[in-house]
């Protein structure tokens, strides 16, 4: 991962904030070769992180780009190894707003929290 996107992520994940979506520039998306880009939110769950084989998962983002006319969002978790590197994991598609009209306007709170993996959803799941 690009030491910028990672800075973006670690920087949002030693937030003292709870619950927040954070937009974040697209030249920030921790991977290449996703074309399309439109739009790049973060929500950091310190206070709900979870350890899931080896990983401290410590957020969810979410990723948008077009397609002609449609808008496909990805879901993805991101953590902190034992060693201290940052990774991520998915993309998650199975869920209702993965592919909407270019014109969709669902909330970006709407995007989040269908990640089988979201620390959020797995710390109140019981899942931890």
């Amino acid at each position: 991962m690009a030491s910028s996107a990672a800075g973006a992520l670690s920087a949002l994940s030693d937030s003292t904030s709870t619950g927040p979506i954070f937009s974040l520039h697209t030249t920030l998306v921790p991977f290449q070769g996703m074309p399309g880009v439109v739009a790049y939110h973060v929500v950091p769950s310190t206070s709900t992180a979870v350890l899931h084989q080896g990983v401290l998962l410590c957020g969810e983002l979410m990723v948008s780009r077009l397609d002609g006319d449609i808008r496909k969002s990805y879901s993805y978790v991101y953590g902190v190894t034992s060693t201290g590197g940052t990774i991520f994991g998915g993309p998650f598609k199975a869920f209702i707003l993965h592919h909407t009209p270019r014109s969709c306007t669902a909330g970006v709170a709407d995007f989040f929290g269908h990640n089988p993996l979201a620390p959020r959803r797995r710390a109140f799941d019981g899942a931890g």
